[in-house]
């Protein structure tokens, strides 16, 4: 593979996995080791309020899709901006 061709691939990868970020909550989302297509290999289990009920969701499919590998995505961080200097 040329190393064109290796960041083109890792970029689609990138690309997916913004897809899956949440403004808030938190996302379970699978990835399917046996798909060849990396806009396909990623796929959403379920969205969810807290953590723990994330974790709950990605441990009951690990369980049922031994195969996948399944990730939590919590809420995309906003750029801060910096406190104004008092008297400025």
């Amino acid at each position: 593979m040329t190393k064109g061709g290796f960041m083109d691939n890792v970029m689609v990868r990138v690309r997916a996995m913004d897809r899956f970020i949440p403004v808030e909550g938190y996302n379970v989302v699978a990835v399917d080791t046996f798909e060849t297509d990396a806009d396909c290999e990623l796929s959403l289990v379920g969205h969810y309020d807290t953590r723990e009920q994330a974790e709950a969701a990605a441990e009951r499919h690990r369980e049922q899709y031994p195969h996948d590998r399944a990730h939590i995505y919590g809420p995309a961080r906003q750029a801060e901006t910096p406190a104004k200097p008092s008297g400025s």
